[in-house]
């Protein structure tokens, strides 16, 4: 008897019939499973590596804000000093701290000059954006305390504008802590 023709060995490359059935089931299973283990463990791979370098990034980044904000900045410096120096980072960035482009211009409080006191100094704590905006300020203390100079050297500090920090000529956003000093004698100045 012949047997009937299997239009499936028309196939080009064909010399058998394909495999059917269970042994054709687990053959599909473990390609599919084999391929599956091998974009999970690529994954696993990069986000491991991935992880690590941003971790690392992360930290610096985080030491350079730390630094930049513990390290107060006095507002006294004569307006036509210099830019400063500047720095090269642990990973050999160039990093140049920001400059003031209008400074803070404080008004002397009149409660404290209805009180008679003479002077006053307000220690803040801003953050900086990457287009040179002080914002998010916090006081951290006001001497004396209770007689407007936190509130003038907040509205003071919301005009002002830093050239911001850049690294490697990136502006870049930061934090930063300063003090600005009343005297009666510079009122309005």
């Amino acid at each position: 008897m012949d047997q009937p023709h299997d239009p499936r060995l028309d196939l080009p490359g064909s010399a058998s019939p394909p495999v059917e059935g269970r042994r054709w089931f687990w053959i599909k299973l473990g390609a599919w499973g084999l391929a599956i283990g091998l974009i999970v463990a690529v994954s696993v791979v990069a986000s491991l590596v991935l992880g690590t370098a941003l971790q690392g990034a992360g930290e610096a980044v985080e030491t350079w804000r730390r630094q930049a904000a513990e390290a107060p900045r006095d507002l006294d410096a004569p307006p036509d000093q210099p830019p400063p120096e500047p720095v090269i980072g642990p990973n050999g960035e160039v990093i140049r701290d920001g400059s003031w482009a209008r400074r803070p211009r404080p008004e002397f409080p009149s409660t404290a000059l209805d009180a008679g006191i003479q002077e006053g100094a307000v220690e803040l704590r801003c953050e900086v954006s990457s287009s040179g905006r002080v914002e998010a300020c916090e006081v951290l203390s006001e001497t004396p305390p209770g007689y407007g100079f936190g509130p003038s050297a907040l509205a003071a500090a919301a005009e002002a504008r830093l050239s911001p920090r850049t690294v490697d000529g990136v502006a870049t956003a930061g934090s930063m802590r300063f003090t600005i000093r009343y005297r009666l004698d510079q009122a309005g100045s």
